[in-house]
């Protein structure tokens, strides 16, 4: 027989764009893999294990105020939508 699973034992991935505000996350991983997705993370200094807190989020285009390991940083709903967190 197979063993069973917890949930709690696999790791809850979402996208960022699913965070609510005043959540916080850390980055685990990207959906998006090209490469100038991958120089626009490294630019902002966005990585694996990063703290992203939502500050809020802007009505008209989804974009989200955040806070990653302590800078403020506005990202656009495209980026959002690219970057898998988990909940901590």
């Amino acid at each position: 027989s197979f063993p069973t699973r917890r949930s709690s034992d696999l790791i809850e991935k979402l996208l960022l764009s699913e965070l609510a505000e005043s959540e916080t996350a850390i980055c685990v991983g990207v959906k998006d893999s090209s490469a100038d997705f991958l120089q626009y993370l490294n630019k902002q200094k966005i990585a694996l294990g990063a703290v992203i807190k939502v500050l809020g989020r802007e009505n008209f285009d989804a974009s989200l105020h955040l806070i990653i390991n302590d800078t403020p940083l506005t990202v656009s709903s495209k980026i959002a939508g690219n970057l898998y967190v988990k909940r901590i």
